[in-house]
């Protein structure tokens, strides 16, 4: 009877211990004791790539030179992981592992298109330029500047690209980028300064011939009082034909300028010297001008011009044979003055010069 008991308590720990290392051999299994072996190919060539960064369940590895990584003691379940490699796509896959090991191929598509970032004016932002980028397959495209971070043409195709830089009273600027990949999540960058165009505006005035000072560009002259241009009139040098006020447009490439407005009173007048006895002293002068006029008696209306045409003194005096009027010229800039005497319904001018 004992000898029962005992083989029926032996066969109980048999059973047991089997329940019980079987439970131990699924514990395992569940722990992770499986392989997941990834190979990364070129989605055109189907070479392996070697260098790709996997990240599988928070663990980063890079392939070998077969294009290939291997995380091992994985559990059954679905995973989710990354690939991702300089000049390719970033792309996200899934994998199950269910009680085996688990080999697998991704493909990664090379990268086609990049970013062209230009930074227009140093040390800051050139606003409102356009900037114009021409290349293969018709490409034409345009954007106008004004981001402090600098200005992208986004999803640009690799190639060969030409550009331009315009904007008005500025120098247009041309040049010539590769768009390619050039790894790092890096674009091709343009940095360019277009220089501002100077145009000289002034305006001369001798007699009754007007003369513009810039040494380049387009004239064309135009009546200020009528706000109209005069035909004909497109050089540098302008010969009124009557008083008035005239202005001169000057177009250099994109940029245009208008001198002030210089006014000629001497169509129809004649030279002071024409008058017997007239003397305007001393010429040049400092301090002070004197006018002599020995042989008028009367009124005299005296108007002082700038070169440029500029009414800057007015005054109305009395001539008498021994007279001699002086004006004060101490508040004048240095520089050339017409001088316009109305003398008797005649009109006399003269050229001083302020030291």
């Amino acid at each position: 009877m004992k000898t029962q008991n005992n083989q029926s308590k032996s066969l109980s720990m048999k059973k047991y211990l089997l329940t019980f290392l079987a439970s131990i051999f699924l514990t395992l299994l569940s722990q992770g004791q499986f392989n997941f072996e990834l190979t990364v190919l070129d989605n055109s060539s189907s070479d392996p790539i070697q260098g790709a960064t996997v990240v599988f369940n928070s663990v980063s590895q890079e392939t070998d030179e077969n294009g290939q990584v291997t995380f091992a003691n994985l559990s059954n379940g679905e995973y989710m992981y990354t690939v991702s490699k300089d000049c390719y796509l970033f792309e996200s896959f899934s994998a199950s592992i269910s009680d085996g090991d688990l080999a697998e191929n991704v493909n990664l598509t090379a990268e086609t298109t990049n970013s062209v970032f230009f930074f227009v004016g140093s040390p800051f932002t050139l606003s409102d330029a356009t900037v114009t980028l021409v290349g293969p397959n018709g490409y034409n495209e345009s954007i106008v500047t004004g981001n402090l971070l600098g200005d992208v043409f986004e999803n640009v195709p690799f190639g060969e690209y030409t550009y331009t830089i315009a904007k008005d009273c500025y120098e247009t600027l041309s040049g010539s980028v590769t768009v390619e990949c050039l790894g790092g999540g890096q674009g091709a960058s343009v940095s360019e300064n277009p220089v501002e165009i100077t145009i000289n505006s002034d305006v001369e005035l001798e007699g009754n011939v007007l003369t513009a000072q810039s040494d380049m560009g387009e004239f064309q002259w135009i009546d200020c009082d009528s706000g109209e241009s005069i035909e004909g009139a497109t050089t540098a040098e302008f010969t009124a034909e009557a008083n008035g006020n005239f202005a001169v447009v000057i177009t250099v490439d994109n940029c245009s300028v208008t001198s002030e407005c210089v006014e000629v009173i001497s169509v129809g007048t004649s030279n002071i010297s024409e008058l017997t006895g007239a003397n305007i002293y001393p010429n040049p002068c400092t301090s002070s001008l004197n006018m002599e006029l020995p042989n008028i008696e009367g009124t005299v209306s005296l108007r002082i011009f700038s070169i440029t045409g500029q009414l800057v003194h007015r005054e109305v005096f009395t001539s008498a044979n021994s007279n001699v009027h002086r004006l004060l010229m101490s508040d004048f800039e240095r520089g050339v003055y017409i001088l316009e005497m109305e003398i008797e319904g005649s009109s006399y001018i003269k050229k001083v010069i302020k030291q």
